[in-house]
């Protein structure tokens, strides 16, 4: 997802969002993703750490 379509999803500005995934990109939970159809543009993936934390966090 582009960081700004992140940040009006959340409510946030696209600077906060930047802030608050770069610790989660330092432990390697998030990555950032050339977009092969825009090359100014980064959209930010989970990595599969960061899926395996994402499904430990919502199982029910």
């Amino acid at each position: 997802m582009r960081r700004s379509d992140l940040a009006h999803e959340l409510g946030m500005t696209p600077s906060g969002v930047t802030r608050a995934l770069v610790p989660l990109e330092r432990v390697g939970l998030v990555s950032r993703e050339p977009d092969p159809r825009d090359a100014r543009v980064e959209p930010t993936v989970f990595t599969p750490a960061g899926e395996r934390r994402l499904a430990e966090a919502t199982r029910r």
